[in-house]
C-alpha cells in the first residue's frame, strides 16, 4: 500500500473517531470508501501505535484517553 493511501484512509478514520468517541470496525469499513484491506491495515497501523483501543467484545475502536487527550491540545 502507498504511504499516501495510507495517510488518507487514516484521516478519514480520525475524523469519524474525533465525531463519535466510540465506532465498530464494520462501520468504518462501510464509511470509508477503500478496499477493506486497506482500512484493515489502517486500522492496525493505529493499533500498532497505540493511538485506539479496539473493544473485542463488540468489536469497536475508541481513542486511548491519553492519545486524545494529547490531540485536543494541538489542536
Amino acid at each position: 500500500m502507498k504511504t499516501e493511501f495510507l495517510k488518507l484512509i487514516l484521516a478519514e478514520i480520525d475524523v469519524i473517531l474525533s465525531k463519535e468517541q466510540k465506532v465498530s470496525v464494520q462501520d468504518i469499513l462501510s464509511r470509508i470508501d477503500y478496499p477493506n484491506d486497506q482500512i484493515l491495515i489502517a486500522i492496525g497501523y493505529l493499533l500498532h501505535d497505540n493511538r485506539v483501543y479496539l473493544n473485542e467484545k463488540d468489536m469497536a475502536l475508541e481513542y486511548k484517553v491519553f492519545y486524545f487527550w494529547v490531540l485536543l491540545t494541538i489542536l
